[in-house]
């Protein structure tokens, strides 16, 4: 970013228009290597490390909102995954609520899922206690919501195969 003239605390105002391309590829790059690193901290039960890839994608998303506007639903979905793991359900949900505004069908219907299972979790107070009272409309989102995911599924699939007997 430097040779391309951009201080580390620049922002979408500082780009010059020549270099609009470059720069949207690189912070497009390094928001991509955060979330797979922030995976693997995860994965690995680091919290604290993928707390500081969520903040450090959250801070490149909020200094390039125009450059990054493509990816600001995959970077809430990050960011709710990392809330959904720490236990901070209601944060979870509010993340997985604003991927759900993606134009993207898959990330979508992943986001409208993970957004009620977080509804569901939050109404477990602790491990091993019974749910009461479950609303029925929340049952219907998520069957919905697995549905959606089925049938996504099944015609990535199909299309896969489609080109693979067409060979």
């Amino acid at each position: 970013m430097s040779r391309l003239g951009l201080a580390p605390t620049a922002t979408d105002a500082a780009v010059d228009h020549t270099n609009i391309r470059d720069v949207r590829v690189l912070l497009m790059l390094q928001l991509l290597l955060q979330e797979a690193r922030q995976q693997l901290h995860l994965l690995s039960s680091d919290f604290s490390a993928a707390r500081q890839d969520v903040a450090q994608s959250m801070e490149l998303l909020a200094r390039f909102p125009s450059l990054l506007a493509s990816l600001e639903s995959s970077v809430h979905l990050q960011a709710g995954l990392y809330a959904q793991a720490v236990g901070a359900n209601s944060a979870a949900l509010a993340h997985f609520s604003k991927a759900a505004s993606s134009q993207d069908s898959h990330l979508q219907g992943c986001a409208r899922c993970l957004a009620a299972v977080s509804c569901l979790a939050q109404d477990v107070p602790g491990a091993g206690a019974h749910r009461k009272g479950l609303s029925c409309s929340l049952v219907l989102s998520v069957l919905q919501c697995l549905n959606q995911l089925y049938v996504l599924a099944v015609s990535a699939w199909s299309s896969n195969n489609s080109v693979c007997l067409a060979a």
